[in-house]
């Protein structure tokens, strides 16, 4: 009888591990996807960040033949959904829209729940993000020079709105604030659909948003931009001059999206997700569609996006050293 129950145990045994093997078991990049693959957007729903992750969930389920969908993980300043992908299963399916935070967070918390050089796998740079100095269209801030000479005669008073605490647009912010020694209030949201719609409200004095998610606003007159990062002024707005033409060259850094998978995930995956992504930006369809939001296409490789996360990151560890701004 013992013998007989040694027996089975081992057969169980056996075939638990022959089922957790299979559960592990490495997939033939010819059939990836098998099934529903998940892009974490760390913010809310209605900014660019949100708009960008549903068209390439679209054109990537239309490229594989398979369900692809957007997961909003929004919370601060997109870490709760950075931090969600890190930790996923490096099997492929589950993918994140990451934005230019991830090389500037590092810097400004003293800890940090994942690490973006170790933890996450480069998928592909997606595009450049310009930031945009924007107002209501009924704010009394008549430009950049009237926004400061009412700050200084008010200190504490007025307020610059970002898209969480930590990211491009709440850097930009400290930055003009040190430049021209003024104090003004930083209020951070949960993505760039929540910021403008208090801007909008006449909540926030004025904002450093994305020029994307602004864009349909400062088109349909509801909003008024008086400057643009970026080495050149926006072709979708060609009339706003640049920071760096307005005297604030630091403000010319450029942010972007970019695609990231966890770390592990296996090399011939993460190459053929990468080849299918940057060859959907850059198709004419597509990048006519990012071009007209105010955003420039750029669909890399993994290996050009795990340089430029390098270069950046000693970038902005630059910067924000210079300035002094820290989170925590």
């Amino acid at each position: 009888m013992t013998t007989q129950k040694n027996k089975a145990a081992a057969l169980v045994a056996g075939v638990m591990m022959l089922l957790g093997a299979t559960a592990h078991a490495v997939e033939d990049p010819q059939t990836y996807p098998s099934r529903v693959v998940k892009i974490v957007m760390p913010f809310s729903p209605g900014g660019m960040g949100d708009t960008l992750a549903r068209l390439l969930a679209n054109a990537l389920a239309k490229e594989w033949n398979q369900t692809v969908i957007v997961d909003n993980r929004p919370g601060a300043s997109g870490m709760i959904g950075n931090r969600e992908v890190a930790s996923a299963d490096p099997d492929g399916y589950t993918l994140l829209i990451g934005i230019s935070q991830v090389v500037q967070a590092p810097f400004l918390y003293k800890k940090l729940p994942y690490d973006i050089t170790t933890d996450f796998t480069p998928i592909s740079q997606l595009a450049y993000a310009n930031t945009i100095f924007a107002v209501a269209a009924n704010s009394p801030v008549g430009s950049i020079d009237d926004y400061v000479r009412m700050a200084r005669k008010q200190p504490g008073k007025l307020s610059f709105g970002s898209y969480g605490a930590g990211t491009s647009s709440h850097i930009y912010g400290e930055i003009f604030n040190r430049q021209n020694d003024i104090k003004a209030v930083h209020v951070a949201y949960k993505g760039a659909a929540p910021l403008l719609t208090d801007v909008l409200g006449g909540h926030i004095s004025v904002t450093f948003s994305d020029l994307a998610t602004s864009l349909p606003y400062l088109q349909s007159g509801k909003m008024k931009a008086y400057a643009v990062s970026g080495e050149r002024r926006a072709p979708t707005l060609p009339d706003v001059p640049t920071f760096k033409e307005l005297g604030y060259p630091t403000l010319s850094l450029t942010g972007w999206y970019a695609m990231l998978a966890p770390t592990g995930v296996p090399s011939d995956i993460a190459q053929k997700i990468s080849q299918t992504v940057a060859r959907v930006v850059k198709s004419p369809e597509i990048s006519d569609q990012l071009l007209s939001w105010g955003l420039t296409p750029i669909g890399s490789t993994g290996q050009e996006l795990a340089q430029a996360i390098r270069t950046d990151l000693a970038l902005w560890d630059s910067v924000i050293k210079e300035t002094g701004i820290s989170i925590e």
